[in-house]
């Protein structure tokens, strides 16, 4: 436990001392990482807009966000109006507003430019180059209507929750595969729990049978260490250690989210949490990957069991993944 309080005050919901486990090949070893890998990222979340069917386009380059919108050949400069302000973008051609909305990170007028070119295929553009505030956040949306499948659930799963041994109820939780694609992996082949025995620790590659290990009420329920059971250990799929943080897009903002749980930078394993209230400020520290669907009443029972001892949270009672899996949608005829 001495690892345990070492770590804690990492992050609010950190509780895991994880051992740097090598890892040999265990399930389609993967060279992914995303674009952001090293980078501690943030979200302009619906910030800003476009008319429906624009083709304004944008893509970030280090320091600056680069926005690129096609021209006529008839379109001159003086057709063209472009103001930078700190959380906003004026930007018309021929009158017709081209951008609103705002920047909910800043940029710096006085490091943005805008140019008329040519694109790759000949073809006139108007470039924008928005220079950031604050260079270190990733702009990983930048338009409202790149939100909108954001929570698409792409899996569903199940937890089947004892209380001392005493049938709880069913969790059902969905999760947002295109968002967070490699996350949602690692926790969906967990609560499948078809991988068998890991070759490093020996321990089977699943949830059931573990404990949720950390409950604090009006906070969350943690769980998900299959190797120690006590918050200092926890094993992913991937056989390159713990596995970065995918993306911070996805908010903690209301009851029952499923997030991961960490020690810092890029250090998930099994281990996650369930949230019981909002809890904005772990926003940009832990990636957010799911919902509960259905059986929030189980999530409160087990919240019951918890205990507000400090960091701790050492539940009253034995909370445990009896069962868990797959669910599987009937085939629409």
């Amino acid at each position: 436990m001495l690892a345990h309080s070492m770590k804690a005050s990492l992050s609010a919901v950190s509780s895991i001392a994880t051992a740097g486990v090598p890892r040999s090949n265990r399930l389609r070893a993967t060279s992914f990482r995303p674009r952001t890998a090293g980078r501690r990222m943030s979200h302009c979340r619906a910030a800003l807009t476009r008319p429906e069917g624009s083709k304004l386009d944008w893509y970030e380059d280090g320091n600056e966000a680069t926005l690129v919108l096609p021209i006529s050949e008839d379109t001159k400069k003086k057709n063209i109006a472009i103001k930078f302000l700190p959380t906003r973008v004026k930007f018309e051609v021929d009158g017709t507003p081209q951008i609103g909305g705002h920047l909910d990170f800043p940029c710096d007028p006085d490091d943005s430019l805008w140019e008329i070119d040519e694109d790759e295929e000949g073809e006139r553009i108007v470039r924008l180059m928005l220079g950031k505030a604050d260079p270190g956040i990733m702009w990983e949306l930048l338009f409202e209507d790149e939100q909108k499948n954001l929570k698409e659930i792409t899996e569903k799963v199940f937890f089947d929750i004892a209380i001392d041994e005493e049938p709880a109820g069913r969790i059902e939780m969905g999760l947002y595969g295109k968002t967070v694609p490699r996350t949602v992996e690692n926790f969906f082949m967990l609560s499948k729990g078809t991988l068998g025995k890991s070759p490093d620790s020996g321990v089977e590659l699943t949830y059931k049978g573990s404990t949720f290990h950390r409950i604090i009420p009006g906070f969350m329920c943690q769980g998900g260490d299959i190797t120690a059971g006590d918050g200092t250990g926890g094993e992913s799929i991937y056989d390159d250690g713990n596995f970065e943080d995918e993306s911070f897009v996805l908010k903690h903002e209301e009851e029952g989210l499923l997030s991961m749980a960490n020690a810092g930078p890029d250090t998930n394993n099994s281990q996650f949490f369930i949230t019981t209230v909002p809890t904005p400020h772990l926003d940009n520290k832990h990636v957010v990957f799911g919902k509960v669907l259905s059986g929030m009443d189980v999530v409160k029972k087990m919240e019951a069991c918890g205990s507000n001892g400090g960091l701790n949270g050492e539940p009253t009672k034995k909370v445990v993944i009896a069962d868990c899996g797959e669910i599987i949608e009937p085939e629409v005829a």
